[in-house]
């Protein structure tokens, strides 16, 4: 289950009435939703991302519109993936400033993968890495 902006607001929102229940001021509740929303932000700034299993390998897809292939850092050991991306936004004075520049995540995977072979490539805003699974197969041998 994805956590949204929207969760995050309604979070928030519910923290700050019950910090007023609790006798906090809104100066208080605001220095305290401060230290917490950093934390909020970027538990909430990971893009959506998908894996898939085949036979052959690990299909990982994750949404990173309006990132460039320069912007991208991919490491890919046996049993998982880091992925780091950023973003240029037009510097200025913003009346509300949402999107993030940038983010860092790792993604356990769910069997051994074959790091060295892996491909990736940024496409309409998806990065998609294929990574070929660990041959670990089993063959039955004739006794003779």
């Amino acid at each position: 289950m994805a956590i949204t902006q929207d969760d995050l607001k309604r979070f928030q929102e519910r923290m700050a009435r019950m910090m007023e229940d609790f006798g906090l001021d809104s100066r208080e509740g605001r220095r305290i939703q401060e230290r917490f929303g950093s934390l909020l932000d970027e538990f909430g700034a990971s893009p959506q991302a998908d894996l898939q299993e085949t036979e052959e390998e690990l299909i990982l897809r994750i949404d990173l519109p309006g990132v460039e292939k320069k912007d991208v850092e991919l490491t890919i050991w046996d049993e998982g993936v880091k992925i780091k991306a950023s973003r240029t936004i037009p510097p200025g004075d913003y009346l509300m400033k949402e999107r993030r520049t940038g983010f860092e995540r790792e993604y356990d995977l769910p069997v051994p993968v074959r790091g060295d072979q892996a491909r990736a490539k940024l496409e309409g805003g998806v990065l998609e890495i294929s990574i070929p699974r660990e041959v670990t197969s089993r063959r039955r041998v004739n006794v003779e």
